[in-house]
């Protein structure tokens, strides 16, 4: 039942994530997606850079376990679409990873949801390997008078 509910959750950020900029130029990296799940809309766009890309890897190959619940519920929060190129292959959980989901709200820890082979993982990620992320993107988003973030 948990898989299914965790199944349908990334099947609408899928819908909600469209992004038309990977087929109109297909040599670019696809951009990043800001999500407002308290807006139930995409605010924002960045560029998938290399060093964005970089740091991403880093986190997969390194830095994030399995997370102990497999339920997702996002009423509040952001969510930031990182499509990777090329795929990432996290060698403990035996997964390659094209896209991932990094939902950002309140807590110590973010919450990723990463697709392999339709098959969801939810991971763990800690808040203070996040800093070099946000610094890229250039902005460093305020969750709930957060300043932690």
């Amino acid at each position: 039942m948990s898989r299914k509910l965790v199944s349908a959750a990334l099947f609408c950020l899928l819908l909600l994530f469209s992004n038309l900029c990977a087929l109109a130029e297909p040599m670019m990296r696809a951009d990043i997606e800001q999500f407002d799940a308290g807006e139930g809309k995409v605010t924002k766009r960045f560029c998938n850079t290399e060093q964005i890309q970089s740091e991403v890897s880093q986190w997969l190959t390194k830095d994030v376990q399995l997370a102990p619940e497999s339920k997702i519920d996002v009423k509040q929060g952001l969510i930031f679409k990182i499509p990777l190129q090329p795929p990432v292959q996290v060698q403990k959980l035996n997964i390659t990873v094209s896209e991932l989901f990094v939902i950002v709200n309140t807590g110590p820890q973010l919450r990723m949801l990463v697709l392999d082979h339709n098959r969801p993982f939810l991971l763990i990620l800690n808040r203070d390997k996040t800093s070099t992320f946000f610094s890229l993107l250039k902005e460093r988003p305020e969750m709930h008078n957060n300043p932690s973030l």
